[in-house]
């Protein structure tokens, strides 16, 4: 069937594997990278997932939200408890992310201009503390989609 409902159902699902799956990546990536000393490596890396948050994450989070909202208007579910849930989850992902990791981000690249190619105690530090909060946003992440597969309280 090809309806507005439809065509919304795909373009929130797409969206929503771009931006976990984006995220699951540059989070192994960047695992990888910090368990190998490779600190010229983490710097392009931070760069790049600076350049991807602006022009990837933020335009993929941004469709699965809209996406979601027009499907739960069309279907009339936007009151559902699992949409709140959702919509909770969402709040606390973009929190991390605009809130923590964005500026972090920013300082983690001044430090690696300062401090290329060691594993200064400030970057190592800090690029620890922003792995650590990049596994609790993809794990909320994870959390949402497993509440929009499972809907809880769905009759």
């Amino acid at each position: 069937m090809f309806d507005l409902y439809h065509v919304l159902v795909f373009v929130h699902v797409a969206a929503a594997v771009a931006w976990v799956g984006g995220g699951l990546i540059l989070a192994l990536l960047a695992q990888q990278v910090r368990a190998d000393g490779a600190w010229e490596e983490m710097a392009a890396l931070v760069v790049r997932t600076e350049r991807f948050r602006r022009t990837f994450f933020m335009p993929a989070s941004i469709l699965t939200i809209m996406a979601g909202i027009g499907m739960g208007i069309i279907g009339g579910i936007l009151s559902a408890p699992w949409i709140s849930a959702g919509f909770l989850g969402v709040f606390a992902s973009l929190g991390i992310e605009m809130g923590y990791l964005a500026p972090k981000g920013r300082q983690l690249q001044a430090l690696l201009r300062r401090h290329p190619g060691v594993g200064h105690p400030e970057v190592v530090g800090l690029g620890d503390r922003m792995l650590l909060a990049s596994r609790i946003d993809l794990a909320i992440l994870l959390l949402i989609l497993a509440v929009m597969v499972f809907k809880p309280g769905a009759i």
